[in-house]
Formats: C-alpha cells, structure tokens, sequence
C-alpha cells in the first residue's frame, strides 16, 4: 500500500468512527514471535499524526497499535457493504437525502451524502476489492446493533 493510499484509508477510517464501524483486527503477539488469531471489535480512534489506532469497547481494554505492517498491509480491516447491496428503501432514502441538500451549499450538501454513506457502512473507495476491507451485508450489523442494544 503507497502513503498515498494509506493515508486514504486512514482518513477514510476517521469518518466512520461516528458511525460504529466494526474491525477485523489482527493483534501482533510478540511471544515467540508468532502471529495472533483476527479478532472482531469495534474501532475507537485513529491518531493520524502517530499512525496507531485503538479498538475495544465500554467492556474491554483498549489496545492501540500501528495501523500497518512492515510492508505496508493494514492491521485492521474493516467491515463495510458493497454499493451492491444498497437496498430499494436505502436508494429511496438516499435519493432523499441528495434532494434535500441541493438547496445547501456544495461543499455542506457533500458532507450529507458522505455521512449518509458512511452510517450506512458502504464501501464508497473500493477498499474491499483492494483487499483493505471485508465485505458485510445489511445484516451483519443489524444483528451486531441488536446484541449489543445499540439504536
């Protein structure tokens, strides 16, 4: 992954902390220098400046740890939607949505769209097809929101 590129992602990964974004994360263990299990978890923060992040929950520590590997590769992966599996009610409330902020300004009428597709957890950069996200359905955080009691 080019700087470029990770810095894409890293902003990108910012935008969805509001929103619940859940994690595919991969502690590094140091014991014997071999390579832990992935872990599912929601991300908390991204420090942008020292390029670490920190996962967890109310109900669990928080781990920070460097974004990526020694060649570039995310530590964390997360789960969005393809646009693909955008369903009818969701295009509906899109369209809705983009509607209703053509009377904003661009940039504010931008920030709408943006947000919308971030809470909905889409994959508006591709990321899963460059193997930086995992693929999710509709369900998978439906079914996470309700074990968790979140609304």
């Amino acid at each position: 992954m080019e700087k470029e590129d990770r810095n894409i992602f890293i902003r990108d990964l910012c935008c969805r902390i509001p929103y619940g974004v859940l994690v595919k994360y991969k502690p590094m263990s140091f014991i014997k220098g071999k390579d832990s299990e992935w872990v599912d978890i929601p991300l908390c923060s991204v420090d942008v400046v020292q390029n670490t992040f920190s996962v967890g929950d109310r109900f669990s520590e928080t781990i920070d740890a460097r974004l990526f590997n020694r060649f570039g590769d995310p530590f964390i992966k997360p789960y969005l939607r393809p646009l693909s599996s955008m369903t009818e009610e969701e295009k509906r409330e899109f369209q809705k949505v983009y509607i209703e902020s053509i009377d904003i300004d661009n940039v504010s009428s931008s920030c709408l769209c943006a947000d919308w597709f971030y809470r909905k957890h889409f994959d508006v950069r591709g990321f899963i097809e460059k193997g930086w996200a995992l693929k999710a359905t509709i369900e998978f955080y439906k079914e996470y929101e309700r074990q968790n009691q979140i609304s």
